[in-house]
């Protein structure tokens, strides 16, 4: 069993660096967090931080350390997504010493044979089947330590918490760590932060004196049931040492990082200077995933293409609207991970017959192998009618796109862009899958003025044609 502290057991560590492999010396408050966590049991730790503060490779290298120090230590590190949850996996593999003797050491189970500790790596994804909130804690009893990171932009971490809670009972230790950057004021990540802080209006004054550089960009709040913990990017020298831009009055690092990362304002805002979104909608896509998902160009049908389709017909103007686009959307299929926009149709303002002869078109260059059209008015059975009889060599479902419905072809996106299956040009849909918005009634819309949902409902429509996500 190791027998040395944590802070002098880091230093054997080697981590990566500009300079090349370094010893892992901690930041002054990694060594605080790692003391404070160390020594507060039983109770449950928020820890707000901006991006690139060196956290998640403490709280790896804790971990590694716990299972090693102590006989039968079981940790549980969980993620909203499969393929990040792995790569926790594997910087907590870099932490392991060479020699060390593991009875397992995959990405989802690292168990040590000497101490006879385990590390669980589990997706927190609700729209994954086999995990999510009730995959999270399956199997596991007498837990330690329950990591739970991005918990900010997790939709389900209420859940997680009080499925995997249970397993801690009975541990010594019994502590659930929730990590995140700044997301929407309606989170329960948000509420676990206000409560040790006694108010929103407390939380919110510290938050902005540290940006002020008022008082120190690390902080301690220790409530009645929980502990809130902020730490800012000014906490790393490093980085507070780069200086004020004379021009702007901006710091330098937050210049830096936006034009080196591309990041937009809004991910500065929440990511760097920890400014919480007081919105009560939340985006359904994700902002990261979307843009990696903006690639190629727009394809000419080709004679051995699989091709399918998705058709949103416009209908009855909203109140201060000229009404919807009629939208047909062509998705080809390379192959079962490899599905690509390659034509989209959006008009509006023409003739009904203008825009079926169209559409009818398109339809017949490209020969879909299944087009799905929407269905819910008059208007929308109409285009299934008129579609079915023009188009008679082709396959043409109608589609009903009650709430069920519409949330089944939204999660075909969301899996099919977390999965990195889908490239799309750049257009309007970009633009729409990103004002889409999950509203406080939990219905899903376009949120924003003159934006639309349309070729979301049609790319949606045309994954549920291709059987996307189905084995």
């Amino acid at each position: 069993m190791l027998d040395v502290p944590f802070i002098e057991w880091c230093k054997s560590l080697r981590i990566k660096s500009e300079k090349g492999p370094v010893a892992f010396e901690l930041f002054d408050w990694q060594a605080d967090f790692a003391e404070l966590l160390l020594e507060t049991p039983k109770t449950p730790i928020t820890l707000l931080s901006s991006r690139q503060t060196g956290k998640t490779a403490l709280v790896m290298a804790l971990l590694v350390w716990l299972c090693l120090s102590q006989f039968q230590f079981t940790g549980v590190v969980t993620h909203r997504k499969t393929e990040d949850v792995r790569e926790l996996a594997r910087r907590c593999k870099s932490f392991i010493p060479s020699g060390t003797k593991l009875e397992s050491d995959s990405l989802s189970l690292i168990a040590f044979r000497d101490s006879g500790s385990r590390l669980f790596f589990r997706s927190s994804n609700p729209r994954q089947q086999e995990e999510g909130a009730e995959g999270v804690g399956r199997g596991l009893s007498s837990v330690d330590l329950v990591v739970l990171e991005e918990a900010s932009h997790t939709s389900n971490i209420r859940e997680v918490i009080g499925v995997i809670g249970p397993t801690l009972t009975w541990s010594p230790m019994a502590t659930i760590l929730q990590i995140g950057t700044a997301g929407s004021k309606q989170s329960y990540f948000y509420e676990s932060l206000v409560d040790a802080y006694g108010s929103t209006e407390r939380l919110e004054k510290t938050l902005t004196e540290i940006r002020e550089n008022k008082i120190k960009p690390y902080q301690v709040q220790r409530g009645k049931n929980r502990i809130s913990v902020i730490t800012n990017w000014r906490a790393i020298p490093r980085f507070k040492n780069e200086g004020i831009d004379s021009g702007t009055g901006r710091p330098n690092h937050l210049i830096r990082i936006q034009k080196e990362q591309d990041l937009s304002d809004s991910q500065i805002d929440s990511e760097h200077e920890l400014i919480f979104d007081s919105d009560k909608t939340s985006a359904v896509f994700d902002f990261k995933e979307v843009m990696q998902a903006q690639t190629g160009q727009w394809e000419p049908p080709e004679p051995d293409g699989v091709y399918f389709a998705g058709v949103d017909g416009s209908g009855k103007p909203k109140p201060g609207r000229k009404g919807d686009y009629t939208v047909c959307l062509i998705i080809r299929k390379y192959d079962e991970d490899d599905f690509r926009v390659v034509r989209l149709y959006r008009k509006r303002g023409i003739s009904f017959e203008r825009r079926y002869a169209e559409i009818c078109e398109i339809i017949d260059e490209y020969r879909p192998s299944e087009s799905l059209v929407e269905s819910n008015d008059g208007l929308g059975q109409t285009y299934v009618e008129a579609l079915q009889s023009g188009c008679l060599s082709q396959r043409i479902r109608r589609f009903n796109s009650n709430p069920d419905r519409k949330a089944y072809i939204v999660n075909k996106i969301q899996l099919a862009l977390e999965k990195g299956c889908l490239k799309i040009p750049k257009s309007a849909i970009i633009d729409e899958l990103l004002s889409f918005q999950r509203l406080e009634n939990g219905e899903m819309a376009a949120v924003g003025k003159n934006v639309y949902d349309d070729t979301v409902m049609a790319l949606g429509m045309a994954l549920t044609a291709a059987r996307y996500g189905i084995n």
